[in-house]
């Protein structure tokens, strides 16, 4: 499972983002654990990113379908917004590790909470260390897109919002963890 945050819920030297994702994977044996992959999202790109472009027109086709399931009218100021052309029927097949667009990504570790309630600290979380740039297009489209998120089971709108826009939780204080810096090995060998 994977979802995405507007506006990010955590920070790297201090900085906000605009966006975090994460990538959730829990423990089969127990299901009581989980290890979570986190990016950043900065609009700061001129130019669209192609692997999260891919996301977000697989994501406006499901709120079109949950649109469509709920007798709702599509959304066309979103379809003036995107000027993309539509997938028809076919699933979009997406992994976000694609966003990870380089081999040597580093990592920010530490065991930690949900970010939401419960917010039980059954977390191992690992952060890139860089944030992914998007346009500010994309970026608006994601807004969007999450504020707009129709729960196809509800015909409701699914998102937990704040009043402007936010669906993060505050950045809380570490509270004595340690939060390690993980780098692959290639960035560890030294050449002689």
């Amino acid at each position: 499972q994977f979802h995405i945050h507007t506006s990010s819920e955590h920070t790297i030297d201090g900085k906000f983002y605009g966006a975090e994702l994460h990538a959730v994977h829990q423990e089969i044996t127990t299901g009581e654990r989980f290890a979570v992959v986190g990016m950043m999202i900065q609009p700061d790109g001129t130019v669209g990113n192609g692997f999260f472009e891919e996301l977000l027109r697989g994501w406006e086709h499901v709120l079109e379908e949950s649109e469509a399931l709920c007798g709702m009218n599509a959304n066309t100021r979103r379809r003036q917004l995107a000027g993309h052309d539509d997938h028809g029927d076919e699933p979009i097949v997406f992994s976000p590790y694609e966003l990870l667009e380089r081999d040597d990504v580093s990592f920010y570790h530490y065991d930690g909470g949900l970010t939401t309630p419960p917010c039980s600290e059954v977390v191992w979380w690992n952060l890139a260390d860089e944030p992914l740039s998007i346009s500010v297009d994309q970026y608006m489209r994601l807004v969007e897109l999450v504020i707009g998120y129709i729960d196809p089971n509800t015909c409701k709108l699914g998102t937990n919002a704040g009043p402007v826009g936010s669906t993060s939780r505050p950045v809380q204080p570490t509270f004595g963890r340690t939060v390690e810096r993980v780098c692959p090995t290639s960035m560890m060998e030294t050449s002689n």
